[in-house]
């Protein structure tokens, strides 16, 4: 989408919504849109690269809505050099530039060129003299604070995945051969048997009652039994998964 205005468009918003004096000079607002305009480039790329790791679509989502925000606030400042310049924005530099960091910490980096943004936009704004263009950088600026909290939400998100994991791990029961062998479904044992590392509860399947199973005993490695009886994986998607066979 384009939110260029060239200079001398017959409505002039100044005329109509001039403020009088500002904090910072124009000069000084024209300074940091100029150099704002060096790092666009670089910020789409790492957009891109951001979008391409995501862990879920939700997470995607949210990326590509800060990705749009930013490509909007670029036309607005382009559109407000314009107009103060009285001549176009200077095209956007070419960048080559590559990320290979992890998808969280690239995520932080984000977060943090984010606030820089939110900076950034309030110096501008302070400088501006035209409402119009003030309520434009307002827009930016809020954009921007709203975007700290998506990133959050996402980190959020990430933390919550990780201590969920950790939780799991730490439930996982590891077994011994030794330790699995007590597990063989005699004297009121459970009758468990490991098949590719994995240790499936067998207790209360018919076919091995009294942990046995036409010559086969449970509390055993039983994985090339049993790729030799059965060769869908389905049959072990049913039983209740105990634990791990230690290495």
């Amino acid at each position: 989408m384009n939110y260029f205005v060239p200079f001398g468009n017959s409505f002039n918003h100044s005329s109509f919504y001039e403020m009088g004096k500002s904090y910072r000079s124009v000069e000084e607002v024209l300074f940091i849109i100029e150099k704002s305009f060096d790092n666009q480039q670089e910020d789409e790329i790492a957009y891109n690269y951001l979008m391409a790791l995501a862990q879920t679509e939700e997470e995607k989502s949210i990326l590509i809505s800060i990705r749009d925000d930013n490509l909007k606030h670029t036309g607005f400042l382009r559109e407000i050099y314009a107009f103060y310049k009285k001549q176009c924005a200077p095209m956007l530099r070419r960048s080559d530039c590559t990320y290979s960091e992890a998808y969280i910490p690239q995520i932080k980096k984000a977060r943090l060129s984010e606030m820089e943004n939110v900076y950034r936009y309030r110096n501008i704004l302070t400088g501006l003299t035209d409402k119009y263009y003030r309520d434009m950088m307002l827009e930016a600026l809020t954009d921007c604070i709203i975007h700290l909290s998506k990133y959050d939400y996402i980190l959020y998100l990430n933390l919550e995945r990780n201590l969920s994991n950790r939780k799991n791990l730490r439930q996982v029961k590891e077994f011994t051969i030794e330790e699995l062998s007590r597990y063989d479904g005699s004297n009121g044992n459970p009758a468990y048997v490991a098949v590719n590392g994995v240790v499936y509860d067998l207790s209360s399947e018919a076919s091995w009652g009294g942990g046995t199973h036409f010559g086969l005993t449970a509390g055993m490695d039983l994985t090339l039994h049993f790729e030799k009886c059965h060769s869908t994986p389905p049959i072990l998607s049913k039983l209740p998964k105990v634990g791990i066979l230690k290495s």
